[in-house]
């Protein structure tokens, strides 16, 4: 006893210094969580089966058309790559830990396990497309084959960012020639030796949404709670989880008739492994004194569980219909719905064409609005610029002119002053010569009045 707790307490001590240490500055997790949270967190929204193959698994009370990592919810890009967000308040725990497959009694069922992750989905892309499936018990990281083509989600690619990326699904008939036009995402985020498919890179979104994508910060909530996003964080409550000896859920469902039966907490349990199967319980102290003895005591309780299981089988095989028939209506019951969603989807999408098409062309109406608009106001801007040209014109034509007319006159001036100059250079010719002319006979006058002398003066 002592060295199982001594071992316990190493465990312990060891997730807690691995869980101090996260891609983002986060506060600590927290740890030494077992399964019994699960059993009782999850019990009030689903119910909790016993299975031979898995142990406990749960089923949640969810519509028909419930499908995991598709229905009420979208993705978010973190550190770990691409994370589911679920509406729901339970989704903390069956979409980041465990792995779900499909049961033909109660649908989707979901194993717990120990694991935190983004989203324990398959990936793949191509022809416009993503597309995810969720990872079956036992499928890892690299062996994720023969996944059914009806577990397949498909998306447009510039809507794999949107919050209500659930309006876009392709509808699953396409998904055999969607699917055949794909490939798989082998994006891979490893931490702390772990190692998570992280789904389509950062640029790649960016490319194919045309959009900037934002990387959310992932902020540790401290009790189960709905996953939610506040500005640039996503509060998520991840801790880490040890699978305990004695937990079990309170109210366990037959996998059949849903009949809840006793539990026996002193009883082992169904697991996964071998190695928790031959577990000893000490809840009360009262192991055997041998571990020979305990091995044997659980295999023949084993043995008589599955022999139980197979007979309850056998007798629903033979004469239980009930069961096929209420599941029968389930299944009508989802096609109706299925078919009824996919003609709103129909609607929907006519609509948004419609809105898209009026969108478009009051857009074109618009440009050819502001077209004709600038143009028209060039087209005045040049026909004021010629009119401005023309006044130019018109002036310089006029100072023109004017200065001609003054040219012309003032040249008009110059040669009337210039025929005056002349004429009365001429009359004074004239007048010198008249002078000299008339001079001599007025000496001779002279002379003979004074006998033929000279004149004195």
């Amino acid at each position: 006893m002592k060295r199982w707790i001594k071992l316990w307490m190493l465990a312990a001590l060891t997730l807690t210094g691995l869980s101090a240490v996260t891609p983002q500055k986060t506060q600590a997790r927290p740890v030494n969580i077992s399964f019994q949270l699960f059993y009782d967190q999850l019990a009030p929204y689903g119910r909790w089966i016993n299975t031979p193959e898995y142990g406990y698994v749960w089923a949640p009370d969810v519509e028909p058309d419930f499908a995991p990592y598709a229905t009420r919810g979208h993705w978010v890009v973190t550190a770990y790559g691409n994370t589911w967000v679920s509406d729901y308040d339970w989704g903390w725990a069956p979409f980041h830990y465990g792995r779900w497959f499909y049961d033909d009694f109660n649908g989707w069922v979901w194993v717990p396990d120990s694991e935190w992750g983004p989203a324990w989905v398959d990936w793949r892309t191509g022809g416009g497309y993503y597309g995810w499936a969720p990872l079956g018990p036992g499928m890892t990281i690299g062996v994720s084959v023969n996944i059914p083509l009806n577990f397949w989600v498909f998306v447009p690619q510039q809507y794999i960012c949107s919050p209500r990326i659930y309006d876009y699904y392709a509808p699953r008939p396409r998904n055999v020639n969607i699917f055949s036009r794909t490939t798989i995402i082998n994006n891979v985020y490893v931490y702390n030796n772990r190692r998570y498919y992280s789904g389509p890179r950062v640029s790649e979104l960016e490319r194919v949404t045309r959009n900037r994508v934002n990387v959310y910060r992932i902020n540790d909530e401290h009790r189960p709670d709905r996953s939610r996003i506040s500005g640039n964080n996503v509060n998520l409550y991840r801790p880490v989880v040890v699978k305990g000896r004695n937990d079990a859920p309170s109210k366990v469902y037959d996998r059949s008739n849903r009949q809840p039966v006793n539990v026996d907490n002193n009883r082992p349990r169904p697991s996964r492994s071998e190695g928790n199967a031959n577990t000893p319980n000490n809840r009360n102290n009262q192991g055997v004194s041998s571990e020979h003895q305990r091995n044997r005591n659980n295999d023949v309780q084993r043995a008589d569980r599955s022999a139980e299981w197979r007979q309850r089988r056998q007798q629903e095989d033979r004469g239980e219909s009930r069961s096929a028939e209420q599941m029968q209506q389930r299944r009508q019951l989802y096609e109706q719905q299925r078919q009824q969603r996919e003609q709103q989807r129909q609607q929907q999408d006519q609509a948004t064409q419609q809105r898209q098409q009026a969108e478009r062309t009051r857009q074109q109406e618009q440009q050819r609005t502001e077209r004709m608009q600038q143009y028209q106001q060039q087209r005045a801007q040049r026909e004021q610029q010629a009119a401005e040209q023309q006044r130019q014109q018109a002036e310089r034509t006029r100072q023109y002119e004017q200065q001609r007319a003054e040219r012309q006159q003032q040249q008009q001036r110059q040669q009337a002053e210039q025929a005056r100059q002349q004429q009365r250079t001429q009359r004074e010719q004239q007048n010198v010569e008249r002078s000299r002319s008339s001079q001599p006979s007025h000496n001779e006058g002279s002379n003979q009045r004074n006998g033929g002398r000279p004149s004195r003066r």
